[in-house]
């Protein structure tokens, strides 16, 4: 029998990210304009139920470490103060015209974070717009990821580059993405410290093919468990 509540866990080997910046409700994050809103005789986004259900409804992955982008037009920099985050870009003939890479520059960064569930609900993946209080320098780019096929977290975004060299920070503890449930069931989360070894047992065994990993992943596990049945 299914259950009501589906548990997303959470977990890994990063004794500060646990301790500093575990995933959690997106309503822990409310920017601070929002809270900030004086009651009025009329209308305002205190009483947007679009906003309000977006946080009601959303989780986050708080940025576990402060972080500084060094670009220019032909290279980028990075600094992580926790001395351990690493990330990669990809060329940008993987994205075609999308972003070129004369204004943006993309970014992936590793994620402390290992997502499990036991069952296959989607999970909208978006940019915190709404928390941007500035200009907004970084795009975290949308998906759709499902936690019994696939467990990586690993943030992909973009920067814009600008006319001139300059420095883009991201802060300690800014909610970098959101994690939406598409479903009608309670969602409720769990996060675990654990060892390395048992970080790596959490993964999800993708299957080694140089494209449609996922797919093949996913086709799988379903005929896995069918056979099971």
């Amino acid at each position: 029998m299914t259950s009501d509540v589906v548990t997303l866990k959470c977990y890994t080997d990063n004794p500060v990210a646990y301790e500093y910046t575990k995933i959690s409700k997106a309503v822990d994050y409310l920017p601070s304009w929002w809270r900030n809103i004086q009651k009025e005789d009329f209308p305002t986004m205190r009483h947007c139920a679009g906003f309000v259900d977006l946080y009601s409804h959303s989780f986050t992955i708080p940025f576990w470490t402060e972080a500084r982008f060094h670009v220019s037009q032909d290279r980028i920099d990075w600094e992580f103060a926790d001395n351990r985050t690493s990330m990669e870009v990809h060329h940008f003939a993987q994205r075609g015209a999308f972003m070129p890479p004369t204004s943006h520059q993309h970014v992936k960064v590793t994620s402390p974070w290992v997502l499990n569930c036991d069952e296959p609900v989607n999970f909208f993946w978006s940019s915190p717009a709404w928390n941007y209080e500035h200009k907004k320098d970084i795009l975290v780019v949308e998906a759709v990821d499902n936690y019994k096929y696939q467990s990586g977290t690993n943030i992909n975004f973009f920067i814009d580059i600008g006319d001139e060299p300059r420095t883009v920070t991201i802060d300690h503890k800014f909610p970098i993405v959101f994690l939406t449930p598409m479903t009608e069931r309670k969602v409720v989360i769990e996060n675990h410290l654990v060892t390395s070894d048992e970080l790596d047992r959490k993964r999800v065994l993708q299957c080694p093919t140089f494209t449609k990993s996922y797919t093949a992943t996913k086709r799988h596990i379903e005929e896995k468990e069918k056979n099971d049945e």
